[in-house]
């Protein structure tokens, strides 16, 4: 009789556990998680070894990693980034498992960072990742090179500036960029976004190609721009350039200076002036730039 009492109370208890559960989470999240589960085996890295580096507890990326809970856009972020996952991937199993793309913050995108990567990914990046390419590589280039060499002069700016007026020039700066931003035409957001996106991404390839660079003991001259990609429409001026460059270095102590001005051997300036060796794509922006300094001051 007892033992009838308990299987009958049990029989209910057995049949729920046979009877299988209702995923958590949508599809496409496990199909997410498995894509990342995938990944991470396939670089050899632990659950322990992955969550000590997130900040999180082992046991989080195994509930991600079982399809229990889905992935959250904000810990999506770092764990691609470490891992050197592609968003696009990850989220449709498309293109290459790793990529170059970072994701952006959620402030960024006005998003919260505690929703499902899934969520925010086709809701706001979507649109973004599956249009072509913004802009070509060379103007991506150009404004990574341009933006080191007006820094690397504003930088000769402070230093330069009498003592009392630091704060003036910045003032004046950050003046200037308000008043020229405000003459620009409206943009839509999700465009600047996108070339945000592209531009990051830029720099975090670039900044892997110098490191395997770095690693393979290459001590190249070239700079990380000319690595990247040579800059065709500055590179097509440089027989004219050499000449001006010539001519402008005559007097004596001109190449020392400029050697000083970027940054580099006065020996490498005397191979590049000689044709010897062309520059790379980089220094060629800043010899126009401190060659056109030189010509504006005749």
């Amino acid at each position: 009789m007892f033992r009838q009492y308990k299987l009958r109370n049990f029989f209910p208890l057995l049949l729920w556990a046979c009877v299988p559960r209702t995923n958590p989470i949508s599809k496409q999240d496990r199909e997410i998680a498995s894509r990342i589960k995938e990944f991470r085996r396939a670089r050899k890295c632990t659950r322990t070894y992955l969550a000590a580096h997130l900040g999180v507890a082992p046991a989080a990326i195994t509930r991600i990693e079982l399809g229990r809970v889905p992935l959250k856009y904000d810990l999506a972020r770092d764990l691609f980034s470490y891992l050197g996952i592609d968003p696009e991937w990850a989220a449709t199993g498309k293109g290459t498992p790793s990529g170059k793309v970072e994701l952006p913050e959620a402030i960024a995108l006005n998003t919260n960072g505690n929703a499902t990567f899934s969520s925010v990914f086709f809701d706001e990046l979507w649109p973004i990742f599956k249009d072509e390419k913004l802009e070509p590589e060379l103007e991506t280039v150009l404004r990574h090179t341009r933006g080191k060499v007006k820094a690397a002069q504003i930088e000769i700016w402070f230093r330069c500036v009498p003592s009392g007026y630091v704060r003036e020039l910045d003032n004046g700066l950050e003046q200037f960029w308000k008043e020229f931003y405000s003459k620009l035409p409206p943009e839509n957001p999700k465009m600047k976004l996108r070339r945000e996106l592209e531009f990051a991404s830029f720099l975090k390839d670039l900044e892997r190609r110098l490191a395997k660079q770095k690693e393979s003991g290459k001590n190249n001259e070239l700079t990380d721009a000319a690595s990247y990609g040579k800059i065709s429409e500055v590179k097509a001026q440089l027989p004219n350039l050499l000449d001006r460059l010539n001519r402008a270095t005559k007097e004596t102590g001109k190449m020392s200076a400029l050697a000083v001005f970027l940054g580099v051997p006065l020996a490498s300036v005397s191979r590049w002036l000689s044709g010897k060796r062309e520059p790379g794509g980089e220094i060629t922006l800043r010899l126009l730039h401190w060659v056109e300094q030189q010509e504006r001051k005749k």
